[in-house]
């Protein structure tokens, strides 16, 4: 629905470009992801470096390393990830948020920070979760110069 409205009123001819533009990116994303597994993409810092001007929210979500270095990915998919605990919040999981934060800041990123988390309610009930990832969300950004209000 969204790329349908985004594209209304445009020409056939642009539309049609776009699209191949699209499919282009997302093959060549896709075979980088093949060829190198989690390396392709994954280094935050580069991302930031050289894409933050078109970063305009940015979504935390942690990882648990020891979860996702025993996963067998020739059997395993991602629900199975989440049951597992690979994914958490801010604070709970591998990734040092204040260096990734900082590198923001650095860039002026003035948009949007979002909590997210894929996880087995159960094992992690969702409001502790949430205290979590805003506490450490909260830290970081503090640390970084971030003024952030209620």
């Amino acid at each position: 629905m969204t790329v349908t409205y985004l594209k209304r009123g445009r020409p056939e001819a642009d539309r049609t470009e776009d699209d191949a533009k699209v499919r282009t990116t997302v093959e060549a994303t896709l075979k980088d992801i093949e060829a190198r597994g989690d390396a392709a993409g994954g280094d935050n810092l580069r991302v930031i470096d050289n894409h933050h001007a078109r970063i305009s929210h940015v979504h935390t979500k942690d990882v648990r390393m020891p979860v996702i270095d025993a996963l067998d990915r020739t059997a395993e998919s991602f629900l199975d990830a989440v049951i597992k605990g690979a994914f958490t919040v801010p604070g709970d999981g591998s990734l040092d948020f204040e260096e990734i934060v900082k590198a923001l800041a650095a860039k002026k990123y003035e948009g949007w920070f979002v909590i997210e988390a894929e996880q087995d309610p159960i094992a992690n009930p969702p409001l502790d979760m949430a205290i979590t990832g805003r506490a450490e969300l909260k830290r970081v950004m503090d640390t970084a110069g971030y003024e952030v209000s209620a």
